[in-house]
């Protein structure tokens, strides 16, 4: 490889390199100035109180689904089906 070519590949990453680094200070600055807006909209109170608002929604969901589970379990139990039949089985997903 000769040293012009080299030189220019150096300088190419040189360029980048600076490039880069202001675009992360970028996004850096973009990200503080949504946190600020998101802070004037909506305060943090707020967004702690919705968001454990939302994980008792997804608890609620996961008890009534488990209600139905078992409820289902329990009656095939009770019917007339084989016993390999009125068990649960785990299907594993690819």
């Amino acid at each position: 490889m000769d040293d012009g070519r080299l030189d220019r590949l150096e300088q190419r990453l040189e360029d980048m390199d600076r490039r880069s680094s202001a675009m992360e200070r970028m996004l850096e600055t973009l990200l503080d100035r949504s946190r600020h807006a998101a802070d004037v909209i909506m305060p943090i109170q707020t967004r702690s109180h919705l968001r454990a608002a939302g994980r008792e929604n997804l608890l609620a969901i996961r008890s009534l689904l488990d209600f139905w589970a078992d409820k289902l379990a329990d009656a095939n139990d009770d019917s007339d089906a084989p016993a390999d039949q009125s068990t649960r089985q785990n299907i594993p997903i690819d």
